[in-house]
């Protein structure tokens, strides 16, 4: 089993800094692989499959909140029992007996 890692960032920021690490998680969930870095120490992450997602919001007097969570399991290379991957097309598609 991987050993387990741990990255905690916390800082006050102007709101363009903060669209633009919300647009680098976007892009990094496109890619399929999220790299967050600091001082030397880096965690990679590669999402993929389903994924669980929860929002929270909370107002306080005058602070404000938002809590974005997401999370997945993280999923081998290979296929499951070392088969190779089902592949199902409808006829006339490429590869579907009609070509």
């Amino acid at each position: 089993m991987p050993e387990a890692k741990y990255f905690k960032y916390e800082s006050v920021q102007d709101m363009e800094t903060i669209v633009r690490y919300l647009e680098a998680l976007a892009e990094g969930f496109r890619k399929g692989e999220l790299t967050l870095a600091r001082e030397g120490e880096t965690l990679v992450m590669k999402p993929a499959g389903l994924l669980g997602f929860s929002v929270e919001a909370k107002l306080k007097g005058v602070r404000r909140k938002l809590k974005f969570t997401l999370g997945w399991k993280e999923q081998a290379e290979s296929t499951a029992g070392g088969q190779p991957p089902l592949i199902i097309r409808a006829s006339g598609e490429p590869g579907g007996g009609n070509e």
